[in-house]
């Protein structure tokens, strides 16, 4: 009976001690089971869309120098923790997948570049296309000219396109104190398109003592600085009497300056020439009004193809800028597709080291969401910048050249 009693003893302390070990064996396991590495948010890999990749964060070791052997070591525990080959794909992105940010600021630039392309012909006048053409007339020529040469330059304005700004101004005339002045330059017609209802009544062109042509060069820079100065014509009496430097005036100014001398002292030409060739401009003489008569109509024709010149010239340079970001799309879509194909080798190569070193993962199936990742960025790169290029090649200037003709 004792010796019953005593093998019934050890039996109960026996189990009491396997009792003991089992409450033991959990906390030890749930040590085993944490990670030494904090991986940080998989939501910026979850997504289905591929924008949403290019804007998420990339792997903590994504850098140049990038060590696959500490990334491994750091795989390699998760795989013997037994984590599921989808969270191991997710992990692997958390650690080495590229940063495509930049790549997509370029992309949402491309409403910005595409407004720019196409509203060159919609907002062609308000860009520039407008050819700014000055007249400054001397009011010295005198009264026996002035009413014919006006008559003419008014025929000049009314001739020019549509689309060009004109501006008629006489300088030297009597000021309305009763004075002659240096300072007597007046408006006739604002620069603007062609409107005889803006023409001046009165249009102060009494001859004056005094010829300002300096001043009158300086005042198409300073009242119109707003807008670009192109071609500019003097109808000259006399050289500068007030003091001035015309050629300088005219050089500095944005614009080519054409003088038309009318029966001016030949010890004054000179300096009228100089005017001109300041500025690349030409110096015509003129005795009568019908000498004048055919030299504005050869200035009014050679005016309108130095227009039509530019317009082409415009049109060029819009559709070189246009060139240069559609080159510059393919260029930023290759770098692209080369920095996905990338990372598709380096998570590729980070699987294949796994499986060759005998740990339980399911390589093909971690492979297929690697490709099919790097297959869906590049397919919304392709299909982002195709797109772009697409709208800028139809954005054709052909409609603006025909309604030009």
């Amino acid at each position: 009976m004792k010796r019953f009693l005593l093998l019934m003893g050890c039996a109960a302390t026996l189990a009491a001690c396997t009792v003991e070990e089992e409450q033991f064996e959990p906390e030890e396991q749930e040590e085993i089971d944490e990670h030494s590495y904090d991986f940080g948010s998989f939501d910026r890999f979850t997504s289905t869309s591929p924008a949403e990749w290019m804007q998420a964060e990339p792997g903590n070791y994504h850098t140049e120098d990038f060590d696959d052997e500490e990334v491994l070591e750091i795989l390699r525990e998760s795989a013997e923790l037994g984590v599921s080959d989808e969270e191991l794909f997710y992990q692997m992105l958390d650690l080495a997948a590229f940063d495509y940010r930049d790549d997509y600021t370029y992309f949402m630039q491309f409403d910005e570049i595409q407004s720019e392309i196409t509203s060159v012909g919609a907002n062609l006048m308000d860009e520039g296309m407008q050819v700014n053409i000055h007249l400054l007339y001397d009011a010295n020529i005198g009264t026996d000219a002035d009413v014919e040469v006006l008559g003419l330059l008014q025929d000049f304005m009314q001739d020019m396109p549509d689309d060009t700004n004109v501006s008629l101004l006489s300088y030297g005339a009597e000021a309305e104190s009763g004075e002659r002045s240096c300072d007597s330059i007046h408006e006739i017609h604002p620069l603007d398109r062609y409107d005889e209802r803006l023409l001046q009544e009165g249009n102060a062109i009494e001859p004056g003592a005094s010829i300002p042509l300096s001043s009158a060069l300086n005042e198409v820079e300073v009242h119109y600085s707003d807008h670009e100065t192109t071609i500019v014509y003097v109808i000259a009496s006399g050289a500068d009497t007030c003091g001035g430097d015309p050629a300088h005036a005219a050089e500095m100014l944005d614009a080519v300056v054409h003088v038309i001398g009318y029966n001016v002292d030949p010890n004054e030409r000179e300096a009228l020439e100089s005017v001109a060739s300041s500025s690349e401009g030409t110096f015509t003489h003129v005795e009568e009004v019908e000498g004048f008569q055919r030299v504005i109509q050869e200035a009014s024709i050679y005016t309108i193809q130095a227009w039509r010149d530019w317009q082409v010239e415009f049109i060029e340079d819009k559709r070189a800028q246009q060139m240069e970001h559609i080159d510059e799309s393919r260029e930023r879509q290759d770098e692209m597709n080369e920095r996905t194909r990338e990372e598709q080798d380096r998570l590729r190569h980070l699987t294949d080291q796994l499986e060759e070193e005998g740990y339980r993962v399911n390589g093909a199936y971690i492979r297929s969401m690697i490709n099919e990742r790097a297959v869906s960025l590049r397919t919304y790169m392709f299909e982002t910048a195709i797109e772009f290029r697409d709208e800028a090649f139809q954005a054709s200037l052909d409609p603006i050249e025909e309604d030009q003709e």
